[in-house]
């Protein structure tokens, strides 16, 4: 926004989105739900879009009112991105994909061929953008959404973030700490800061009820502390087991998305958990 001006959205056992004025040093709560609020963009400190599981949610006084449309969805919305006041994106589980053209004031949900969730997508312009997400999915758009085309940059792994700063420097984050770099402007990623491969595994993910979490470390014999952390990191669960493998009972948790902090005697892992 500037300087000063900033907003920021969580989720947990209630939903809200929260504002600054004095460049982060008092936050005040602009909004609350009874769910998780799932993603937050504002075009300006007056225009801001937001989602809820299956809604959109709409501010042009800087969150003072908000207004909500209902998309019929088939899964949970994630992500939402506007380039101007009037084009924006929506995108979800099992690849749902939308799109506005007047401010958020109707949807259309266009056809794709993902059948994963999106995580997160970035749009340069009108017609050129990115959407990452599980099941190894990278995809670009030249033509606003209506086609993609896939990026192997990923294909042995799930991406779940993409940001530009600016028209030409972007960044994509990804499964075992890798990390992609453009500086001109989406036509070729390089990889930067690689990390070691994780050795934790965790699934299934997405889940409902129970996970899976096991290592091929020689951890695999030794204790292990798991916390569970929301996305703006308030711990909302902690287990201790003697082993791995591990079978973990999340069905307590309210539907979003959480990080888990997993830490053996030679390792400490975050891994990001999509409860549904």
């Amino acid at each position: 926004m500037n300087q000063n001006t900033g907003f920021i959205s969580g989720q947990g056992l209630s939903g809200s989105i929260l504002k600054t004025t004095d460049a982060g040093l008092t936050w005040t709560t602009i909004y609350e739900n009874v769910g998780a609020v799932k993603g937050i963009h504002f075009i300006d400190e007056n225009n801001g879009f937001a989602i809820l599981l299956n809604s959109v949610l709409k501010t042009v006084n800087g969150g003072t009112d908000w207004t909500e449309t209902l998309l019929e969805n088939d899964g949970l919305l994630l992500d939402v991105f506007f380039v101007n006041q009037n084009v924006g994106y929506v995108s979800g589980f099992m690849g749902d994909f939308y799109k506005t053209t007047d401010g958020g004031e109707n949807w259309i949900k266009l056809p794709t061929q993902f059948s994963y969730s999106l995580l997160s997508m970035y749009f340069v312009d009108e017609n050129t953008g990115y959407v990452c997400g599980d099941g190894y999915t990278f995809f670009q758009t030249d033509n606003g959404g209506l086609n993609w085309t896939r990026l192997d940059y990923f294909s042995n792994n799930w991406s779940n973030s993409v940001w530009f700063t600016d028209d030409l420097n972007g960044y994509i984050v990804g499964g075992n700490g890798k990390i992609l770099k453009t500086t001109n402007g989406g036509l070729v990623f390089s990889e930067a800061h690689p990390l070691k491969e994780s050795k934790i595994s965790l699934f299934p993910n997405p889940a409902n009820s129970t996970i899976t979490i096991n290592t091929a470390d020689i951890a695999n014999g030794l204790p292990v502390d798991i916390t569970v952390l929301s996305c703006n990191g308030m711990q909302v669960m902690k287990r201790k087991y003697r082993n791995m493998p591990v079978q973990m009972d999340i069905s307590a948790l309210s539907t979003g998305i959480y990080l888990l902090r997993i830490e053996t005697a030679n390792t400490v892992e975050v891994r990001k958990l999509v409860k549904m």
